[in-house]
């Protein structure tokens, strides 16, 4: 009888030991379920950062694009100014060539102020208007 009660304890030590083992393998698959968790969320916050600096970038892209057309355009219009201002102009006294001539440098020097704002409106068509005016002083 005594071996079966010294192989009674020796299980029962056997059960303890493995009670605390599989114990412990609990709380380190806890630990572990609870990291997992928190990676994922900081996985869920990176992609979200990313499509917003995504969209942000496509958006800046876009925005450079317009200005580059803009500052093409405003160059283009440049050019034709200063031909435009270069034109002799029939039935104007000398004193409106050099108003002309004195008003499209002025209009010109202008241009190199010239603002776009972020909604694309221009402050161009003023100039325009203005060297229109001096130049054709009779029309609307």
């Amino acid at each position: 009888m005594s071996n079966t009660q010294s192989k009674n304890n020796l299980l029962e030590e056997q059960n303890s030991k493995l009670e605390a083992e599989i114990s412990k393998l609990r709380k380190e698959n806890a630990e572990i379920k609870a990291e997992n968790t928190k990676l994922k969320q900081d996985k869920e916050d990176i992609e979200a950062r990313f499509a917003k600096l995504e969209q942000s970038d496509k958006e800046k892209t876009d925005l450079i694009a317009k200005l580059e057309c803009d500052i093409s355009l405003i160059k283009q219009a440049s050019v034709t100014l200063q031909s435009l201002i270069s034109l002799p102009i029939k039935n104007h006294s000398d004193n409106t060539s050099k108003q002309i001539s004195q008003k499209g440098a002025e209009n010109i020097s202008d241009m190199s102020s010239h603002s776009v704002t972020a909604s694309g409106n221009s402050d161009m068509s003023e100039v325009f208007n203005s060297m229109f005016h001096v130049i054709y002083p009779h029309k609307n």
